[in-house]
């Protein structure tokens, strides 16, 4: 949709800020790699306390992320623009997009640990 825009600025600035947010996500992928193996682990054992421990561990270390960067998100998106640069224009969509994304941070921690719960059970 955004490519169909008259004006390339508005695309720029989300194909800035999705690669932003990738680098920013990338380090969090411990959560799927890390939920998926002690859940396989727990369901053989057939060990529920087990199972609880490897969901509830991971699903509160996304929560407590992903709220520490909806509240960090102003100088994270500073810090991450200032690196990136580039045109003015260009960076304040890239900002109203990271702004509105990283909203929904824990949503997807927390979805992300739901999803590869269910894959290792």
């Amino acid at each position: 949709m955004i490519g169909h825009l008259d004006i390339p600025i508005y695309l720029v600035g989300v194909a800035i800020g999705t690669i932003v947010s990738n680098f920013l996500f990338m380090p969090l992928l411990f959560l799927r790699m890390s939920i998926t193996g002690l859940a396989a682990q727990a369901l053989g054992a057939q060990s529920q306390q087990m199972l609880a421990r490897a969901f509830m561990q991971p699903l509160l270390l996304a929560l407590l992320t992903g709220l520490a960067m909806v509240l960090l998100r102003h100088p994270l998106i500073d810090l991450a623009l200032w690196i990136v640069g580039g045109n003015v224009k260009v960076l304040e969509q890239a900002r109203l997009f990271l702004d509105i994304h990283w909203l929904s941070t824990p949503e997807v921690l927390v979805n992300m640990a739901l999803l590869v719960l269910l894959l290792g059970v």
